[in-house]
């Protein structure tokens, strides 16, 4: 009975390197991104999906109101900021679909690829019996699945 098998595909050599490629470029058109320790995550203000439009709308407000702010209140900052909160969450939204898909495809091309790999053992183990170097190299291989004894089972068990 064949194997299913969820994903038959092969990436060249000039594929990946391509792919990595555009990675590297994205990381090399976004150069102000930054890495935050988690101890300093800790200390930053809790922001939900709505803070983003009421920030937008207190842009607007601001913008509107100018004479409302104190003369150190850099509005343009705030300008920036708030458009480049909005292009980040597009970027964001694309990349998080994009490691979902790869994360997706590499589970099932491992599964694909360690049910192959039972089958070799399995048809090893069954038929591999007498022939040379086959039955020595099963063995190897069966010590992946062989049990771990805790240490007052083996002690009990030499004496």
């Amino acid at each position: 009975m064949p194997l299913p098998n969820r994903v038959s595909a092969v990436l060249s050599q000039a594929d990946l390197e391509a792919a990595l490629g555009g990675i590297k470029i994205t990381k090399e058109k976004l150069p102000f991104l930054i890495e935050i320790s988690r101890g300093e995550k800790r200390r930053l203000v809790r922001i939900d999906d709505a803070a983003q439009p009421w920030t937008a709308r207190m842009l607007e407000a601001a913008t509107q109101h100018p004479g409302m702010l104190p003369a150190n209140f850099d509005l343009q900052e705030m300008q920036k900021d708030v458009e480049l909160w909005r292009q980040l969450i597009q970027v964001g939204q694309a990349l998080t679909s994009l490691k979902q898909l790869v994360d997706d495809t590499c589970d099932a091309v491992a599964v694909d690829a360690y049910s192959s790999a039972l089958a070799v053992y399995r048809l090893g183990k069954d038929t591999g019996i007498g022939m040379e170097g086959l039955e020595d190299l099963m063995d190897e291989f069966g010590k992946r699945f062989a049990r771990k004894t805790n240490k007052s089972t083996a002690t009990a068990n030499a004496k």
